[in-house]
């Protein structure tokens, strides 16, 4: 009896062991799975996010892309005197009382429109500008300087006529071809889900196709601490030689360099965006480039060559020792940590050692998450990025808080901008507050600068009227010793109101007007008319003495 007994209980050891090492069998995966898993749900998530932002944005410019709509633009300053600069302080006063008022009208389908433009020194008119436009042509006039009078433009010959002007005068302004519209920012981007998709299956195929299994293994880090809440977590360590890590951003350069649809979704929407805010003049403004000598750098899609060449400049990376990856991933498969580090020597010779650290910061919150590098060469550079979200709706609001820093050792920047989204509930207001500050210190002589300030957006909607009235205020606090800056107090203010659905825009009525077309001006012609010109500027002055001594005496001329 007791020998059967024995017997019962060896059996049942066995086939219990049996079934757990088949259980074991079945549960596992190999790293490489895992892993592979894991990066999918990780590019997924923020395929995802993409889509739901261009959502938005392509909502909200629906109205304005088909149809007729009117537009209601005033404009003003906010401006403080003090900390200027003497020679400014005059023109500061004047800037406070300036106010720009704008109706533009705009037929999409016909791709035209009209605008008045009006300029006020307080509640005074001071001038206006009429301006027609259709695909072919652009007309515009100033009736207090040249009344009954209007001029006429080749919208192709735009640019001939601005160069006409500055090397006649030698004078440099801004040249706008077309005004900013919310259409035209619109269709500077493209974007499509299913191209998105397809990007994310391509690499990741290739990256699967590139990795071998032995060079995956399982690390030893089995909880990982995320806003402290402690989470089981499988760790998953990718080590690649110096020719793997070499052969990989080398093939993948090539792959980059050429694969249209990449180039398309990322340079190409550079380049459409550079051209859009160029064409408006608003580059130009802010002297932000000279897009003349970095277009060819910004538009892949007109000069591909140039930017293949900026990709393949990484296959002449080359790498001193192994690069390893290693990768926390989460019950729920998502990659909550990723720490990244290789030696690199760069086309020239110069070496450096790179880490990057990235992850999750938060497991319950989406858009939680932190970005750091640190660059070591001789000294050590560090920068990093930390994006914080706490996603509540209605009257509490959605905030979002932007952290980045920067520290070589002489130099420490740091940036924070906080964004705040909520709906007033008895309104329907949607109010967002962007918050903002930027401060630097020099550890060598310890002068810190700083830029502060918000915007502030106020938007209500009413679908029985078809309008929308937005209210945008623009703030900031400069202290910038390098440029002998203290300035507090400035301000932008942009009250704006859409009317769609409209049923018709008046024609432009030149019966019995004189038109002057400026691309077919000759020399002669030219002369004549800045006597015109001169002449009605006169009149003009006579009849608005008072005022315009004024703006003489604001200006300190």
């Amino acid at each position: 009896m007791k020998k059967k007994v024995l017997i019962i209980i060896v059996l049942v050891l066995a086939i219990a062991a049996g079934g757990a090492a088949l259980l074991r069998t079945l549960l596992y995966k190999h790293p490489m799975e895992l892993y592979i898993e894991a990066e999918g749900n990780y590019l997924n998530s923020y395929i995802n996010e993409l889509k739901s932002l261009y959502k938005n944005f392509h909502e909200y410019s629906l109205p304005y892309l088909s149809g007729k709509y009117n537009t209601e633009y005033e404009i003003w300053a906010e401006v403080n005197p003090e900390g200027l600069p003497g020679e400014f302080q005059n023109m500061v006063s004047l800037l406070k009382n300036l106010r720009i008022k704008v109706n533009a009208n705009t037929d999409m389908d016909l791709e035209g429109g009209s605008v008045l433009a009006s300029l006020l020194i307080g509640n005074t008119p001071l001038a206006d500008i009429h301006a027609y436009y259709d695909r072919r042509n652009l007309y515009f006039s100033i009736p207090v300087i040249m009344p009954d009078t209007w001029f006429k433009v080749d919208r192709e010959h735009v640019g001939e006529v601005y160069q006409l002007v500055s090397e006649r005068y030698g004078i440099e302004f801004i040249r706008p071809k077309s005004a900013p519209a919310k259409a035209g920012f619109h269709n500077a981007f493209y974007f499509s889900e299913s191209d998105m998709d397809s990007l994310a299956r391509d690499y990741g195929s290739f990256l699967k196709s590139f990795l071998k299994e032995d060079n995956l293994s399982y690390g030893s880090t089995a909880s990982y601490i995320v806003n402290d809440e402690k989470v089981n977590v499988r760790e998953v360590v990718i080590r690649l030689s110096p020719d793997e890590i070499g052969g990989l951003v080398g093939q993948l350069a090539d792959k980059l360099a050429n694969d249209e649809a990449f180039l398309k979704v990322t340079f190409g929407n550079l380049s459409s965006l550079v051209n859009y805010l160029d064409n408006t003049g608003i580059l130009q403004a802010l002297k932000f480039v000279d897009i003349n000598d970095y277009k060819k750098t910004l538009n892949g899609a007109n000069d591909p060559e140039t930017l293949k060449k900026m990709l393949l400049w990484f296959k002449d990376v080359s790498f001193k020792g192994d690069a390893t990856m290693s990768v926390l991933i989460g019950p729920n498969g998502n990659i909550l940590n990723r720490t990244i580090e290789m030696p690199v020597r760069i086309p020239g010779g110069s070496e450096y050692t790179i880490k990057l650290v990235s992850g999750k910061s938060s497991i319950k919150e989406e858009g939680n998450r932190f970005f750091e590098v640190e660059v070591a060469s001789g000294k050590t550079v560090r920068f990093g990025v930390n994006e914080s979200t706490n996603n509540a709706t209605g009257q509490d609001g959605r905030e979002k808080v932007i952290k980045f820093w920067y520290d070589d050792g002489f130099v420490e920047e740091n940036g924070i901008i906080e964004i705040i989204d909520n709906i007033d509930e008895l309104t329907l207001v949607k109010n967002k507050r962007i918050s903002y500050e930027l401060s630097g210190i020099d550890k060598r002589t310890g002068k810190a600068e700083s830029i502060k300030g918000s915007i502030e957006i106020q938007r209500i909607e009413n679908d029985k009227y078809k309008t929308r009235d937005e209210n945008l205020r623009i703030t900031a606090d400069i202290d910038l010793f390098s440029r002998n800056l203290d300035i507090s107090g400035l301000g932008l203010n942009i009250k704006s109101k859409d009317t769609f659905g409209i049923e018709k825009i008046e024609p432009l009525d030149i019966a019995g007007k004189e038109i002057i077309v400026l691309d077919d001006l000759t020399e002669e012609g030219i002369s004549q008319l800045e006597g015109r010109v001169l002449m009605s500027f006169g009149m003009f002055y006579l009849k608005n003495k008072e005022l315009l001594d004024s703006i003489t005496v604001f200006s300190g001329q």
